[in-house]
């Protein structure tokens, strides 16, 4: 079976749970056995293909993204001969292969306008008009093997704990109030947090000594995210959870411990395997974080606790899915 994916969102929003879970999807496919595809609207970031079969260049605007969904994807995914056109957006209206949707979200500052608008409708009924995976089906997080090595952008600290959500200003704002107003003393001068996909000028509202205990890493392509991840003591998610793309699957995979928000999306994901706190208790979320960093035998339990939980996702129901929905 051949699949194609929509990479819009690989190289134009590659710190979005979109691109996180499409890089699942390749990975869940390749094991299987089934040939992966990609179609490029801009040359691929590293660590992707180097030299990938075909870019198709496509300005970052809604009516150069319009375009894409409606008229290019279609008509690679024929030219192709995919069995199955795979995306997390828009979908082609009018298509002559089958389509899977997985309606993964992406960080846009972009005001809509009238090009938006017209994207979004016809990309939701092109969505509708195929099949749309259940979050009951999602691919489980790739195996980190060799990405630990992979060369980063910029050094890493020893150790630092890791904030890594949507870049959306709520997010932020309650990652930094909980660290800067009651987690930064205790922890901070030796376990910085590291803020993943830290927007450019990130303004810090803290006096220098404390605002250096913040350290600002730009946003990597989804396959470096082991390398980040390897070196991270927590990961620190003070937000809502998202299902798809979702940094507490990565985690939990992974070995790294979680402090997060108690929250239903975020309990239905972590169960007992995180130390969940209040979400508007800045004190608590704190002193859980804290925990975690200092007391070695709750961190041990959660990474053992993580490990076993992750265990269970597997890739079957994803599989069956995409056969299904190909077949169709």
């Amino acid at each position: 079976m051949r699949v194609l994916l929509d990479g819009w969102p690989l190289v134009r929003a590659p710190h979005s749970p979109a691109a996180v879970h499409l890089w699942a999807v390749r990975e869940a496919l390749r094991a299987a056995g089934e040939e992966v595809q990609i179609a490029w609207p801009a040359p691929p970031p590293l660590p992707w293909e180097a030299a990938p079969a075909e870019v198709l260049p496509h300005p970052a605007t809604p009516r150069g993204r319009l375009r894409w969904e409606q008229r290019t994807l279609a008509q690679q995914a024929a030219r192709r001969q995919a069995d199955l056109l795979y995306g997390t957006a828009g979908l082609p209206l009018w298509r002559k292969v089958p389509t899977l949707h997985a309606p993964a979200p992406e960080t846009s500052a972009a005001r809509p306008g009238g090009w938006a608008r017209l994207r979004l409708a016809l990309g939701e009924g092109g969505a509708a008009r195929g099949a749309v995976l259940s979050p009951a089906a999602l691919p489980p997080p790739p195996s980190p093997g060799h990405a630990a090595d992979l060369p980063l952008p910029r050094p890493l600290p020893e150790a630092f704990v890791l904030f890594h959500a949507p870049a959306h200003a709520g997010g932020w704002a309650r990652a930094l109030e909980v660290w800067l107003r009651w987690a930064a003393g205790s922890i901070g001068a030796s376990t910085p947090l590291l803020v993943l996909g830290a927007p450019e000028g990130l303004a810090v509202p803290a006096p220098p000594e404390v605002a250096e205990t913040i350290v600002p890493y730009p946003a990597v392509a989804p396959p470096l995210l082991p390398a980040v991840y390897a070196r991270a003591v927590a990961l620190f998610h003070p937000v809502q959870a998202s299902l798809w793309g979702s940094p507490l699957r990565l985690a939990l995979a992974w070995g790294v411990p979680v402090v997060a928000c108690d929250e239903p999306a975020t309990t239905a994901t972590v169960g007992e395997a995180a130390y969940l706190a209040p979400c508007r208790a800045a004190r608590d979320l704190a002193a859980a974080l804290v925990t975690v960093v200092v007391e070695d035998d709750v961190a041990e339990t959660l990474r053992e606790n993580g490990r076993t939980r992750a265990a269970s996702w597997k890739a079957e129901a994803f599989l069956q899915a995409v056969r299904r929905a190909a077949q169709a």
